[in-house]
């Protein structure tokens, strides 16, 4: 999992719109979907129930967007901050040289 993977999931969670929230991360709708079944099929557990009233959080999810709110504060603060860092196969690893 990716932490575009996260960010996905946590404005999908903000807006409970998979529309604004892929319009806001600049992707298309169903690129969006498909990332966040992909996210919750290998977690094996739903963040979100679909419904014909809305999209809605589930109590799983709930728990899943806490830390992915917390995963991506914290790559938002080391960014700000400076810090250099590598991207290897998807991973970013910070590099302490600079």
């Amino acid at each position: 999992m990716r932490l575009k993977d996260l960010r996905y999931l946590v404005l999908v969670g903000r807006t409970l719109c998979f529309r604004e929230a892929a319009r806001r991360c600049g992707v298309r709708s169903s690129t969006l979907i498909e990332q966040v079944n992909r996210v919750e099929q290998r977690l094996g557990a739903r963040v979100f129930e679909r419904s014909r009233n809305g999209l809605f959080v589930t109590p799983a999810g709930r728990e899943i967007l806490r830390l992915a709110l917390g995963m991506t504060a914290i790559e938002e603060h080391l960014m700000r901050a400076g810090i250099p860092y590598k991207v290897i196969g998807g991973t970013r690893f910070y590099d302490r040289r600079e």
